[in-house]
């Protein structure tokens, strides 16, 4: 597994990756307080898979292009905070996760409520 720091949300999301097996991060913004997304990031051709946030919004940061990787490795990507912000090309991810339902209802006016908003 093959995965992109670009703040917090990826952060979390590393940290529940090593629950599974090894992690290896490829590049990372943190130098700079992750005021930026890495330019020129290169996958490896022999890993499970690709994972990148695409926007950080504890930063302010977003990927304006979606990085290149080799065609046998699936490219997975946290989507929650891009769900309806733009047109996206979902064929470029494996796995996207949008998490409509914490975004479309809103809190007492349906059934889903998130952990912890009681």
């Amino acid at each position: 597994m093959e995965y992109v720091h670009t703040g917090a949300w990826a952060k979390k999301a590393i940290k529940e990756a090593k629950l599974y097996g090894d992690v290896k991060i490829i590049a990372s913004s943190e130098d700079q307080k992750f005021t930026y997304i890495p330019k020129n990031v290169v996958f490896s051709q022999n890993v499970a898979f690709a994972h990148i946030t695409g926007n950080e919004t504890i930063g302010g940061i977003e990927w304006q292009e979606w990085p290149k990787v080799p065609s046998e490795v699936p490219l997975v990507c946290d989507m929650s905070s891009n769900f309806m912000d733009k047109v996206i090309d979902v064929k470029k991810f494996v796995s996207s996760m949008p998490v409509h339902r914490k975004i479309l209802v809103l809190q007492g006016h349906g059934g889903y409520r998130p952990r912890g908003s009681y």
